[in-house]
């Protein structure tokens, strides 16, 4: 599915917590070729118990695969993510305004939100992924392990305000004439 203005959600239900991974939605992505891929990656990243100072959530730009060093936005969690539950993670984007939260499931107070600016891509297709993160090896030989089941994945196009604005104009206009026809007089 390809989209501009998104609300994309999914649950984290399991995971590896104890590997050096990040795991979550991809989004606006274009050039899907080897070493091409362009957009947007929402995701969690262990802390501890993957051997990281501090668990994080961070939105990353990615350009021919590759992190942007400058484009990013990250926000280290008070605690790691506990595997014991479920998480939801939310992603957003309008125009290029991109926030990312996640929630515990059943919670609706956010555990942490992170947001970006960054008009670079405005549409592309969306989907799920799980990556080695390890901080240690060199991005052309990130290839351990990562594991990460998601469940409930969903995707919605949020409408442009252009759209608003038209369905206003129409319900004005079906009100008028609705107004304007008068009952025939009964003599």
């Amino acid at each position: 599915m390809t989209v501009s203005d998104f609300r994309i959600s999914v649950d984290l239900v399991d995971w590896a917590d104890e590997l050096p991974q990040s795991l979550g939605i991809v989004a606006r992505v274009n050039e899907f070729e080897l070493g091409e891929a362009d957009g947007y990656f929402f995701n969690y990243s262990p802390g501890p118990s993957a051997g990281r100072n501090k668990g994080e959530i961070e939105i990353t730009r990615f350009d021919d695969e590759m992190r942007h060093p400058e484009v990013f936005a990250a926000a280290q969690l008070t605690e790691d993510l506990n595997s014991a539950f479920d998480y939801r993670f939310v992603f957003t984007g309008v125009g290029g305004l991109l926030t990312g939260s996640v929630y515990r499931i059943g919670d609706e107070t956010p555990i942490a939100t992170v947001e970006l600016f960054d008009d670079e891509y405005l549409s592309g297709r969306v989907g799920l992924l799980v990556m080695d993160s390890n901080p240690d090896a060199p991005s052309s030989q990130k290839l351990g392990p990562a594991n990460a089941t998601f469940d409930n994945f969903s995707v919605s196009a949020i409408p442009e305000p252009s759209t608003y604005a038209t369905l206003a104009g129409l319900v004005v206009g079906v009100a008028a004439f609705w107004l304007r026809r008068k009952p025939a007089a009964v003599a």
